[in-house]
C-alpha cells in the first residue's frame, strides 16, 4: 500500500520520537536532525516527498535558513513545509509564513492538530498537482479549475480549526440557493450577470479564508474569548480580504472585487453594528449580506468548540428575529422561504 513521505526535521531526538509515534501507522517517514541534512535530503528526494515538517530553532541552520537556501538553490519550493515551534512569538510565525512556509504546528504536540494540518497540506498539494496536469491536458475548463483551487484553499481554515470542511460547502450552497431565489422573485441582482453571480459562489467558499493567519491558542479556543482575543480573531475579514487580493489569478476584476468584498464584510450588520468598517444598510455589499446569512444560519445549526448545534427551526427564527437588525429584510424575507431546500441539504 502506498503512504505519503514526510520529513521530520528535529535537531532533538525526543521530538522526531514523538512526532515518528503519532505518524508513522499513516506515513513513510524520514528524519533529519539538522538543517544542512535536511536541505540535501529534501533536494535528494524532492519528487518523492509529499510534506516537511521542519523545527525553525536548530542550532545551526534554522527553518528560516534552510527555507532560504533551498529557494535560492531551486527558485520554487513543490513540497509544503509546515514549520513545528515552541516559541510563541506571533512575528517570528508570521514572517515563516511569508518565507514560505504553509502552516506552523505548536509544541507541545497535539495529535488532532498535527493529523489534520498534515492531512490539509497533502491533500491540497496532490489537487494542486492534479489540476497542473489536467491544464496540461487541457482537460478542464478554466472556470471549472477556478472553483477546484477556491475550495481547496477555503477547506484549508476547516482543517485549521479540526472541522470537517463542510462548513465551506454548505455556506457555499446556502449562498447559490439564496442567489437564485432573489434572482427569481426580487430585482436585487438585476445588475449582475450570470457569471458574477456564479462568482459569488466561489466568494462565499472563501468567506473565512482569513482565519489561517488567527494564532491556534485563539482559533482552538473552547471557551469565551476575551476582548483582546476577540479583536484580534475580528482581524480575519482583513488577513482575507488580503490574501484573495494576493492568490487571485488572471485578469477577472468581477471575481476580485466579489471575493475581497466577502472576505471582508460578512461579518458587517445590517443596524451599523458589525465589523470591521461598520458599515449599514445598503452601503454593505449585496455579496457580503447574502453570506452573512448564509454563514450565520450554518454556524447557528452546527456543533463548534465553543458551542452545541441548534435545530434548523432554531436557525430560521433566529434569522427573522434578527431581521432588519443584523440582516438585511429583504434578503431575510428569501432566505425564510427556502426552508423544504434547506432541511433536505442538512439531511444528506
Amino acid at each position: 500500500m502506498f503512504r505519503q513521505k514526510i520529513l521530520i526535521v528535529d535537531d532533538e531526538f525526543i521530538n522526531r520520537e514523538i512526532l515518528k509515534e503519532i505518524l508513522q501507522d499513516e506515513y513513510c517517514l524520514i528524519e533529519a536532525s539538522n538543517g544542512q541534512e535536511a536541505i540535501d535530503i529534501y533536494k535528494a528526494k524532492e519528487k518523492e516527498l509529499s510534506l516537511v515538517l521542519l523545527d525553525m530553532m536548530m542550532p545551526d541552520k534554522d527553518g528560516i535558513t534552510v527555507i532560504k537556501e533551498l529557494k535560492r538553490d531551486l527558485k520554487e519550493l513543490e513540497v509544503p513545509i509546515i514549520f513545528v515551534t515552541g516559541n510563541n512569538d506571533d512575528e517570528l510565525e508570521t514572517n515563516s509564513i511569508k518565507m514560505g512556509a504553509t502552516d506552523y504546528i505548536r509544541k507541545p504536540f497535539k495529535t488532532e492538530v498535527i493529523k489534520a494540518r498534515i492531512a490539509a497540506q497533502i491533500a491540497l498539494k496532490q489537487n494542486i498537482n492534479h489540476l497542473n496536469a489536467e491544464i496540461e491536458k487541457g482537460i478542464l475548463e478554466r472556470t471549472k479549475i477556478t472553483e477546484s483551487i477556491i475550495l481547496a484553499l477555503a477547506n484549508m481554515v476547516e482543517y485549521r480549526s479540526t472541522e470537517s470542511g463542510e462548513h465551506v460547502k454548505r455556506v457555499q450552497d446556502i449562498t447559490k440557493l439564496i442567489v437564485k431565489q432573489l434572482k427569481l422573485s426580487t430585482h436585487l441582482l438585476d445588475e449582475y450577470s450570470t457569471t458574477e453571480l456564479t462568482y459569488m459562489g466561489y466568494a462565499a467558499a472563501l468567506h473565512d479564508i482569513g482565519k489561517v493567519r488567527i494564532k491556534d491558542s485563539i482559533l482552538l479556543k473552547p471557551g469565551c474569548f476575551t476582548p483582546e482575543e476577540y479583536e484580534e480573531m475580528k482581524k480575519h475579514t482583513i488577513y482575507g480580504e488580503e490574501m484573495a487580493k494576493k492568490f487571485y489569478i488572471g485578469e477577472n476584476e468581477e471575481m476580485l472585487k466579489l471575493c475581497s468584498e466577502v472576505c471582508r464584510h460578512h461579518h458587517e450588520k445590517w443596524d451599523g453594528t458589525g465589523y470591521p468598517d461598520r458599515l449599514k444598510g445598503a452601503n454593505i455589499p449585496i455579496s457580503s449580506r447574502i453570506v452573512c446569512i448564509a454563514d450565520s444560519f450554518d454556524a447557528i445549526v452546527s456543533k463548534r468548540v465553543y458551542k452545541d448545534e441548534r435545530t434548523l427551526e432554531d436557525g430560521f427564527e433566529i434569522i427573522k428575529k434578527d431581521s432588519g437588525i443584523y440582516f438585511d429584510p429583504q434578503i431575510a424575507e428569501v432566505f425564510l422561504t427556502l426552508n423544504q431546500e434547506l432541511h433536505g441539504m442538512y439531511q444528506k
